[in-house]
């Protein structure tokens, strides 16, 4: 069942990319996902965490009037 990053549930790229930022490596991440039944690659766990991150810093640089935007800026 190895998973490409494309292919994960928007539920599998929360859990990788937590796991990720949690166990602070990418093979922890895996060991863990394939623990509780997920085949996800090291590989897959740094590309979805890369993707969740580019995301996360468009979101950040988003104009604080468009609904794109993490937060108000104060």
């Amino acid at each position: 069942m190895g998973l490409d990053a494309r292919e994960l549930s928007p539920g599998l790229v929360d859990r990788v990319a937590t796991l990720a930022a949690e166990t602070r490596s990418f093979h922890r991440a895996e060991i863990v996902l394939q623990k509780f039944g997920h085949a996800v690659s090291d590989n897959t766990v740094q590309r979805v965490t890369g993707d969740v991150g580019q995301e996360l810093a468009q979101r950040r640089d988003a104009s604080a009037a468009t609904a794109a935007a993490l937060a108000a800026r104060p």
